[in-house]
């Protein structure tokens, strides 16, 4: 379908630096826009790697929560959902569902030494989570 997201990102990218960019005044204006052109341009660049990101995350975190739940009372874990690879509003709201499950569950994994192999896991799991995450810092927007 076109635009595709990623051209329409461009697009908007395009309009800010070509014609926006020139019209802004100030410092703190002109930073300020430079930063989200650089955010813009990093959506972008990384907007095709979310949704195999989202359905690898989501997996693995299931997987884990499944482990846990072996040993670890949890409510509303249930079975996975079923989503289609392209429908990225579920793929995040299960995303967001499964990380609060997890972070409900990670004090008591902290706080018992019996379950340290899971607590393990679960800080493994987190670390891989942010070397795959797709989305990188542009820069820091300035302050006032």
């Amino acid at each position: 379908m076109r635009p595709t997201l990623d051209e329409q990102l461009r697009g908007l990218r395009g309009i800010l630096q070509g014609s926006v960019a020139p019209a802004v005044v100030g410092d703190y204006p002109q930073e300020t826009l430079a930063g989200v052109i650089r955010a813009l341009e990093m959506l972008e660049q990384r907007v095709a790697l979310v949704g195999p990101f989202l359905a690898w995350d989501n997996a693995a975190t299931f997987a884990l929560l499944r482990d846990i739940a072996v040993r670890v009372p949890m409510a509303g874990l249930g079975d996975p959902a079923a989503i289609e690879s392209g429908d990225l509003a579920a793929l995040d709201a299960e995303n967001e569902r499964l990380r609060g499950l997890l972070a409900q569950v990670v004090p008591v994994l902290a706080a018992d030494s019996s379950l340290a192999d899971l607590h393990a896991a679960t800080v493994a799991h987190l670390r891989a989570r942010i070397a795959r995450y797709p989305y990188t810092s542009t820069g820091t927007l300035p302050t006032r």
